[in-house]
């Protein structure tokens, strides 16, 4: 049986703090969309990258 392989708490760190630095990219992005289509996207991978940080954050707690 495998076991289950788990990043270090820094590392999970680190990889909570880069997906929050994206999501800030993401949103200076989604300031400047002039295409309700590339904002619908650019809002749904948000929402994407919110739901992966919050995991982050629990792995790290």
């Amino acid at each position: 049986m495998m076991k289950s392989i788990m990043p270090s708490r820094s590392v999970t760190s680190l990889l909570a703090r880069e997906v929050s630095l994206l999501g800030e990219k993401m949103g200076e992005a989604m300031a400047q969309c002039r295409n309700s289509k590339e904002e619908a996207a650019l809002e749904d991978a948000l929402q994407n990258l919110a739901r992966v940080k919050s995991t982050l954050d629990k792995a790290v707690n």
